[in-house]
C-alpha cells in the first residue's frame, strides 16, 4: 500500500513508545522528532500494514541525540520495513 496522506491515528502505535503529538497535522518536528521520522519513513512508501507497530517500536527506541541525524539506510538496517527497504539489501 502506498500512502499519500499517512495518518498514524488510523493504526495502532499505542504501547510502542512512539510519542505522538496531540494534533498530528500540526506539530514541530523538533518537539516530536521520533514521530516526525516515523511519518516521513512511511509517507509515499508502499508497506505492509502489519509492519507499522514494529516500525514504530524501532524508531521510538532510537536515542534522542541520533534521531534527527539517522539516515533511511540506517533505519532499514535497524529493521524498519517498507518496500523501499529491499533496495538496500
Amino acid at each position: 500500500m502506498a500512502v499519500a496522506f499517512f495518518n498514524p491515528c488510523m493504526y495502532n502505535v499505542e504501547g510502542t513508545g512512539l510519542v505522538t503529538p496531540p494534533n498530528v497535522d500540526d506539530f514541530k518536528a523538533t518537539e516530536y522528532p521520533h514521530f516526525h521520522v516515523f511519518l516521513n519513513v512511511h509517507l509515499g512508501q508502499a508497506f505492509d500494514l502489519s509492519t507499522i507497530e514494529a516500525n514504530a517500536c524501532i524508531i521510538a527506541a532510537i536515542p534522542n541525540e541520533k534521531i534527527l541525524e539517522i539516515t533511511l539506510r540506517e533505519l532499514y538496517k535497524l529493521g524498519v520495513n517498507t518496500v523501499g527497504s529491499n533496495y538496500w539489501d
